[in-house]
């Protein structure tokens, strides 16, 4: 990433200041590539270049400047302006007739004719012959009235439509943009099944002032053998990968989301490293920060609700982020989705994480008996205490899950679960007759079960078999 940064090796990377660290090579090799076929590689990841980023940070103000909008009843477009639009003099021919189409509310090309359809495609017009937003609010009550439609007369309405039509015109761009690029976006092929004198299937050339090897076709189909003859010569078999250098850099799709990161790191005033989504049946979200550490969101609500956002940022660095506006927070919300760096977790992780994090809440909200001597029968298989471990009945946990988490779940699945965490099965002295799982104690790389960490209030007694008190 430090050729991305533009770092040059023997300077120093200042963004933290508490930690300043050394730019150093990390590995180079004798491949070269075409400047313009790795720009064809990152402009198909969507990953912008420097002025690119600029303008995008002068639009997205531009999006949100505080210019006042006025709904004015009264406007209207002279004649001799509408005669202009819809002339050859100004526009094309095919521009102009749109308009007029438009204008007259004769357009069958529309998939909504309603007024709003009707305001929309003005909206488009405007924007197209870069008129202010004062002016096509203007030309949007001037139509109405012509017609005779009832007046829209709420600001926020011409606000939200602009944006949306801003938005969309955006993605139509980058679709535009890569279907004419040939290119395939975010569908790179698997580490060593391209030479690394190929980048995004173009072959390099071997030198400065040399003549390109003729590209390779990109298609949707497979993409071509490293080993495959290129110019009629064999690849060296040497090159079946990608250069060291490369290897250690992120994959080429997840270089966008990073670079997304730079930007709500402006916007919201904190420094993202990067964002990571944790999939699975319950995911989580992780917000990497370069001063303090990793911030969990459990729910994707703490992470889009501003909020939760700003009340978990700020126990976390002790900083308030950036004030938005409701309009600018649902831009931004989503960002902090799409910045998401997407991790699979395997079968057993994600089905012992899920029931881990299950244990660990119906212990902390049930509440631990010392033995079974007077206890009523619905309290006699609560959470014990056997020798240091927690003892746990299947039945009582099943129960919890069904009430508290709205989960239908026999003794036979909590079992398992109880299983996959390590729990043993066994009879203690203090539970009578009644068959308990022992929850296992941390034990290296594993959690396990703390009951100190898990209940810090409560008072074991020598033996380990408390609670001997309970501090509320």
């Amino acid at each position: 990433m430090s050729v991305l940064r533009e770092r040059l090796p023997g300077t120093k990377n200042c963004k933290d200041p508490a930690q300043i660290k050394d730019v150093t090579l990390h590995s180079e090799s004798d491949c070269l590539y075409n400047i313009s076929d790795v720009e064809e590689l990152l402009d198909a990841a969507q990953v912008p270049d420097a002025d690119a980023q600029q303008r995008a940070a002068q639009e997205w103000k531009a999006k949100f400047a505080n210019t006042p909008l006025v709904v004015n009843r009264e406007a209207r477009i002279s004649q001799e302006t509408l005669d202009l639009w819809m002339g050859k003099e100004l526009l094309e021919e095919k521009d102009a007739t749109r308009f007029r189409h438009t204008w007259n509310r004769e357009r069958h090309d529309l998939q909504d004719n309603s007024n709003s359809g009707y305001d929309m495609a003005l909206i488009h017009f405007g924007l197209d012959i870069k008129l202010p937003e004062q002016q096509i609010v203007d030309l949007i009550v001037a139509h109405r009235a012509h017609h005779g439609v009832k007046q829209k007369l709420d600001v926020g309405y011409f606000r939200r439509s602009i944006v949306k039509a801003r938005t969309a015109r955006e993605e139509k761009s980058h679709k535009h943009v890569l279907a004419g690029s040939g290119l395939v976006p975010l569908q790179m092929p698997a580490q060593g099944e391209r030479g690394c004198d190929q980048v995004n299937g173009h072959a390099a050339t071997g030198g400065a002032g040399e003549t390109p090897a003729e590209s390779i076709p990109v298609s949707s189909a497979e993409p071509p053998d490293a080993t495959a003859p290129v110019n009629g010569q064999p690849a060296p078999p040497d090159l079946a990968g990608p250069p060291p250098e490369l290897r250690g850099l992120p994959p080429i799709e997840n270089i966008a989301k990073l670079l997304l990161c730079e930007k709500l790191s402006a916007i919201l005033g904190i420094d993202i490293l990067k964002m990571v989504c944790i999939d699975g049946k319950e995911q989580t979200f992780h917000m990497h920060t370069a001063a303090h550490g990793i911030v969990v969101f459990e729910e994707v609500s703490g992470l889009i609700n501003f909020r939760m956002l700003e009340n978990k940022l700020a126990g976390k660095t002790r900083r308030i982020i950036n004030p938005l506006k409701a309009k600018e927070w649902q831009l931004v919300r989503q960002e902090l989705l799409s910045a998401c760096i997407i991790e699979e977790p395997t079968e057993e992780e994600e089905f012992e994480g899920g029931a881990r994090n299950d244990v660990i809440d119906y212990l902390t909200e049930t509440e631990f008996i010392g033995s079974l001597e007077g206890q009523s029968i619905q309290d006699q298989k609560r959470p014990m205490l056997h020798e240091g471990q927690i003892l746990v009945a299947s039945s009582d946990f099943a129960a919890y899950l069904e009430k508290t988490k709205n989960r239908k779940t026999t003794p036979r699945a909590a079992a398992s679960m109880l299983v996959a965490l390590g729990a043993r099965r066994g009879r203690a002295r203090s539970t009578g007759r009644q068959a308990r799982w022992a929850l296992p104690l941390p034990d290296g790389d594993r959690p396990g079960f703390d009951p100190k960490a898990i209940r810090p209030g409560m008072v074991v007694d020598d033996a380990g078999q408390g609670p001997t008190e309970v501090i509320q």
